[in-house]
Order: structure tokens, then sequence, then C-alpha cells
């Protein structure tokens, strides 16, 4: 529920939906990079606070997940498998190495989301 996701279970964790947000915004940051889009990281590392609580704007992120997670689907199944090798000039990695790291940074978090729902 919204109520659950906004929740601070701990002062210096982070909430489930900062936590998905966050997913959101990386998804997002790692799809315009393989698209050759070159982009800063921000300071914040996308993690921000969440003002808007009620059910609808949950909804609303969970919408935005799903839709990330589309865009991701529509973009690999057009992806170039030689373009794997292309490398990122900001960070020089490679964009094999972006894919396989948004894979891992969306388990990692959705790990902490699994022990934070434990909580609440």
């Amino acid at each position: 529920s919204a109520e659950q996701a906004a929740k601070k279970v701990a002062p210096q964790w982070n909430t489930t939906w900062e936590i998905v947000n966050h997913l959101i915004s990386w998804r997002l940051n790692v799809l315009q990079r393989i698209q050759d889009k070159v982009i800063a990281s921000p300071p914040n590392n996308y993690f921000v606070p969440v003002n808007d609580v009620s059910a609808e704007a949950w909804q609303d992120t969970l919408k935005k997940l799903e839709d990330s997670q589309q865009q991701w689907m529509l973009v690999l199944k057009k992806f170039k498998k030689k373009k794997m090798e292309k490398v990122y000039p900001n960070n020089g990695m490679s964009y094999y190495e972006h894919i396989q790291g948004i894979i891992q940074h969306d388990a990692y978090h959705l790990g902490q989301i699994v022990l934070l729902a434990k909580t609440v």
C-alpha cells in the first residue's frame, strides 16, 4: 500500500517508495546511455523524498516502474549484438556492462524492498 511504501523504518534507511523511484530513475538513465545519450549521474543518486504519499501517487509510481520495464523490453528487442561492446565515454564501461549493471542494481534494491516489507 502507499502507507507501507512511504513508511520510514529507520531514520537512515530509504523508504520502499524512495527505492522504487531510485530504480525507475536509474533504469531510465542507463536506458538513455545505451541509446548513445551522454548524461551525468546526479549528486543525489536519484534518492529523493516522496512528498505526495497518496494511494493515487503510489499507483502512478508503480505504473512508471512498469513503463520503465516495457521501455527496456522494447529497446532490448531491437538492440544489435555488436553494440554491446560500445564504450560509454563518461565511465569507460561497455553497454553490456551497463545492461548487466542495471539488472544487478534492480536485484540488489529489490532485496532491500523485501526486507523493508517484512518490517511494515
